[in-house]
């Protein structure tokens, strides 16, 4: 099951008590209700994100390419799990337990119901909530497999985009590198339509395949249904 170190951020004491005195911990793993909350927050950032600056035709685009597959669930990331999208997901760790209690027990209830529509509710959350859910408190961050290459700032909104670029046997590296090219340059063009648009920074990277740690065990305490 699936506990809060499982995510690439710093778990120290202070943060694990943070989340439990919000409800979201179960006998050390995080339970339903944190799931149902970050499901739905990384729905609706996702909605809000393509609103601003059509991130969803990002990803169709991809995926109408054929360039490369998607990642099979099972070896996609933490972050990649939560995300509604083929190739593009939200990196940041979001820090949910900030958020009110209202806000809370509306995303739960939503969840129950299935009610996933980006609506003006939707809206004035995230408007509402983004600066303080998106900031890890820390200057920088570090968001990659190398240092260096994937640093944002703490308050960006930060996305990742990944495929199933593993070259096949015997696949000429030349057409391959080609192929990684063409998300690099997809990630860039992310990058240049979003810049001055949105109230936060904001860094998409491109994460290639086998650069990151995917998750064997996506279930999560007291979890008596099949997860959305």
């Amino acid at each position: 099951m699936v506990t809060i170190d499982d995510f690439d951020v710093l778990s120290n004491e202070e943060k694990k008590l943070s989340l439990k005195n919000k409800g979201f911990i179960t006998s050390g793993f995080l339970n339903d209700s944190f799931y149902s909350v970050y499901k739905m927050y990384t729905n609706y950032l996702l909605d809000y994100l393509d609103e601003v600056i059509g991130l969803k035709s990002f990803d169709d685009i991809l995926l109408s390419r054929k360039t490369f597959d998607i990642v099979n669930e099972e070896k996609r990331d933490i972050y990649q799990r939560f995300s509604k999208y083929n190739y593009f997901y939200i990196r940041n760790f979001l820090c949910i337990e900030r958020l009110d209690i209202g806000y809370i027990n509306e995303l739960k209830s939503r969840y129950e119901s299935g009610n996933m529509v980006f609506d003006d509710f939707a809206k004035e959350l995230i408007k509402d909530t983004i600066k303080d859910v998106c900031n890890n408190g820390f200057f920088s961050t570090d968001y990659g497999p190398s240092s260096g290459n994937y640093v944002a700032p703490a308050n960006a909104i930060v996305v990742g985009c990944r495929s199933n670029d593993n070259p096949e046997k015997d696949e000429d590296f030349f057409e391959w590198a080609g192929k990684v090219k063409e998300f690099y340059n997809t990630v860039s063009n992310v990058n240049k339509v979003a810049e001055n648009k949105l109230p936060l920074p904001f860094k998409a990277f491109y994460y290639e395949y086998g650069t990151t740690k995917y998750i064997e065990d996506f279930s999560f305490a007291d979890s008596k249904k099949k997860l959305k």
